[in-house]
């Protein structure tokens, strides 16, 4: 399965990765529409990338009251904000911190990979995010 790959060595913090993904989904430039998140490195040398990790686990789709969360054929996991009664189940089972509260909407988010073609990726003009295929096991 293919994955985003982050190398915060490489990483500039100029948040376009989280503009295009907030383009790529709402149609805006907004940072808090973001479906992934970059954070400056303040305990750690390096910035941190906060995104669903596509994991096994699936503990999001788990936890989900209404089955709001669905996998498509290629076993990614989607949030169907039609669905989604904003009650946070999803986003306190995740251990990786990878879903969270659209503060606009009160309706989970995550990264879909854009379908297979991330807009970050796109845009990183540092190389920083990587689509690459990876082990299936996390």
């Amino acid at each position: 399965m293919k994955r985003l790959k982050f190398n915060p060595e490489k990483c500039l913090e100029c948040r376009s990765c989280m503009l295009a993904c907030s383009f790529q989904h709402h149609q805006e430039y907004s940072i808090p529409n973001a479906r992934l998140k970059i954070s400056p490195g303040v305990k750690r040398e390096f910035n941190t990338i906060q995104v669903c990790k596509q994991c096994e686990e699936k503990f999001c789709l788990e936890a989900c009251p209404v089955e709001a969360i669905t996998l498509d054929s290629e076993g990614i996991c989607n949030v169907d904000s039609e669905t989604c009664i904003g009650c946070g189940m999803c986003v306190e089972a995740c251990i990786y911190d990878g879903i969270w509260m659209n503060v606009n909407t009160e309706k989970a988010v995550k990264c879909n990979l854009c379908s297979g073609s991330p807009a970050c990726v796109k845009v990183c003009i540092a190389k920083a995010i990587e689509f690459v295929e990876e082990p299936s096991s996390m």
